[in-house]
């Protein structure tokens, strides 16, 4: 059995306390190498001069790095992040459902092909340039990578993603997971897709939204379906919440590991990038078919019907903002002015669905 255990980093900052758990775990689990899927927002999310800024920030994500971890890439399409590759931001729509004026729940999937590559391109340069390795795997934030994602990475030279992740295990209603990964279990095993890409599925998913018990299970689970065979479980946290949820993991992992020795399964820490270059992986190539996010698509899921009461309290909010005294005034002045913009088009969009009269 192969588990990789991955970190997100969300690039929203840094707690004394998240830090302090994760360097207690890397010295109580020093056998374990982690897959690190970092996030350029926390450089961008500086002033473009903060120098000192920047060198805190590397410094404290280098207070938990050990020799022979992974550094992967992490990408949130948080505004200043995008502004500074270029790309514009959206607030439309977001896996929350609602509108988010910071651009961090909007799926990555939304945006084109081309724009991905810009903001996954600026993102590894500006890894690069604070000191840290050149990614060649890579987690979408909210687990939303579609086939534009996909697409791009490849060309940028990417050999894993590990964005596959079974919905059940979120939030239900969350964004276009389910859509976008509609055969994602906590079974499922690497593949390859055509470009070169290999799939390291997040089947057991991340320590904030799974108990310590369903990680054990998982891998019960993982371990009577490989039938002797090579078998991969990808567990993980945000080290924004390390504090909070990390002790699920660190608990996990001891049950996992004294169960392995129970029951003769030989078990192996490895890191992403080292499931993708294994010889037993399969050779056989999927194709990339899997269907991006779009406005229409996410403006019409069922799952936005199911918090109308959430809606419109953000819709009200919207309305006294825009100047506007009703709902159905609401699609007129989202796309005042430059109505061309694929922002304020799916603004329009959204409002139109989570109007409570006609639009």
């Amino acid at each position: 059995m192969r588990v990789v255990v991955s970190v997100d980093w969300e690039g929203s900052g840094f707690e004394a306390d998240d830090l302090a758990a994760f360097c207690e775990f890397r010295d109580d689990f020093p056998n374990i190498p982690l897959t690190h899927f970092l996030n350029a927002a926390y450089f961008t999310r500086l002033g473009p001069n903060d120098v000192m800024g920047a060198v805190s920030a590397s410094d404290k994500i280098r207070t938990v790095l050990r020799d022979g971890d992974e550094i992967g890439l992490h990408v949130h399409a948080d505004n200043h992040l995008l502004h500074a590759a270029g790309v514009a931001p959206k607030k439309f729509p977001s896996w929350d459902n609602l509108p988010d004026l910071t651009g961090h729940s909007v799926p990555l999937s939304t945006f084109s092909e081309a724009e991905v590559r810009q903001i996954v391109h600026f993102s590894c340069r500006t890894l690069m340039q604070q000191g840290f390795d050149r990614p060649r795997a890579f987690r979408a934030g909210g687990w939303h990578a579609g086939s534009n994602v996909l697409n791009a990475l490849a060309a940028e030279g990417f050999i894993v993603d590990s964005s596959e992740v079974p919905h059940d295990w979120l939030p239900k209603g969350f964004g276009d997971v389910e859509r976008l990964w509609p055969n994602a279990t906590r079974l499922s095993q690497p593949y390859r897709f055509e470009g070169g890409i290999v799939e390291v599925p997040d089947n057991g998913c991340l320590a904030d939204y799974v108990t310590s018990d369903q990680m054990v299970d998982t891998f019960n689970a993982v371990a009577r379906s490989a039938r002797q065979k090579p078998a991969v479980l990808s567990l993980g946290f945000h080290q924004e919440t390390a504090a909070k949820f990390l002790p699920r993991l660190r608990s996990a992992l001891g049950q996992i590991e004294r169960r392995a020795a129970m029951q003769g399964i030989p078990l192996r820490y490895e890191r992403a990038q080292d499931i993708a270059t294994a010889p037993w992986l399969p050779k056989t190539e999927r194709p990339i078919q899997i269907a991006p996010s779009d406005v229409a698509a996410a403006a019409a899921s069922a799952h936005v019907e199911a918090s109308r009461a959430a809606e419109k309290l953000a819709r009200a909010a919207w309305l006294c903002k825009a100047g506007t005294s009703t709902v159905a005034d609401a699609p007129t002045a989202a796309a005042k002015g430059a109505s061309s913009s694929p922002e304020q088009t799916a603004k329009a969009a959204w409002l139109r669905k989570v109007s409570l009269g006609p639009a």
